[in-house]
C-alpha cells in the first residue's frame, strides 16, 4: 500500500470547510486520510486506497468529550484525530446516500473567530519586530556604529515580512471562514422563524374552523 504525505496542510487548509473539502478532494483521487497523529500540524498522511465515497467533517465542539465522542461513534463515524483544536471524522458511504453534516456551526465560528485574534496578534508582533530592527538600523547610522549590524538587522528585518504574510493570510481565511458561518446561523434563524409563523398561522387557521363549526 502506497503512502502519500501532505506538508502543512493543516495551515494550508486551517479554515474546517477548507479541510473538508481538501480531503474529500483527496479521497477522490484515491487517497483517504490515516488516523492523525502528533506530527499532524507538520504533515497529513494519506494511504491509497480504491476510491471509495467518503465523507468528512471537521467539527469544534462545546460537548463533553466523552459522551461526544461515543455519540458519533455509535453513528459509525470513524474518529481520525485532533488538530488546532478541530476534531476530524470520517464516515465510508454508497454513492448517492451522502451523510449528513453534524458540526456544530456556532462552536466552529467562534473557534474561528478566537483563532483568528490569535493569528492577528502574531502578525502585529512581526510588524513591531520589523519596524525595531529598522530602528536599530537607523540608530546605527546616527551613531555611526559598525556596518556589520546593518546587515544582520536588515537580515532580522526582513525575515519577519514572510512571517507577517503568512499570520495575516491565515487570520484571513480564518475570519472569511467565520463570515460564512454567520450567514449560515443567519439563513438556518430566518428559516426557523419563517416555520414558525407558518406554524402558527396554521394554528390560526385551524381555531377558525373550530370556532366556525361551534357556531353551528
Amino acid at each position: 500500500m502506497a503512502f502519500i504525505k501532505k506538508y502543512f496542510a493543516a495551515f494550508k487548509h486551517i479554515a474546517p470547510s477548507d479541510m473538508e473539502f481538501f480531503l474529500e478532494e483527496m479521497a477522490s483521487d484515491g487517497y483517504i486520510l490515516e488516523p492523525l497523529s502528533q506530527s499532524g500540524l507538520l504533515y497529513l498522511k494519506f494511504a491509497e486506497s480504491r476510491g471509495e465515497y467518503v465523507r468528512y467533517v471537521v467539527d469544534v465542539t462545546g460537548l463533553q468529550k466523552h459522551m461526544y465522542m461515543k455519540t458519533l461513534i455509535d453513528q459509525d463515524w470513524e474518529y481520525m484525530g485532533q488538530v488546532l483544536n478541530c476534531h476530524i471524522w470520517k464516515k465510508v458511504y454508497d454513492k448517492g446516500d451522502r451523510p449528513a453534516d453534524f458540526a456544530d456551526i456556532r462552536c466552529i465560528r467562534s473557534h474561528c473567530i478566537k483563532m483568528g485574534v490569535v493569528f492577528v496578534i502574531l502578525a502585529l508582533l512581526m510588524l513591531l519586530l520589523f519596524a525595531g530592527y529598522l530602528f536599530l538600523i537607523y540608530k546605527e547610522h546616527a551613531n555611526a556604529m559598525p556596518e556589520k549590524h546593518d546587515l544582520i538587522y536588515g537580515l532580522l528585518a526582513f525575515l519577519q515580512i514572510p512571517f507577517t504574510a503568512f499570520f495575516g493570510i491565515m487570520a484571513y481565511k480564518l475570519f472569511r471562514e467565520a463570515g460564512k458561518k454567520k450567514e449560515s446561523l443567519d439563513r438556518d434563524l430566518e428559516f426557523r422563524k419563517k416555520k414558525e409563523a407558518l406554524k402558527k398561522a396554521a394554528e390560526n387557521e385551524q381555531d377558525k374552523e373550530y370556532i366556525n363549526i361551534d357556531e353551528e
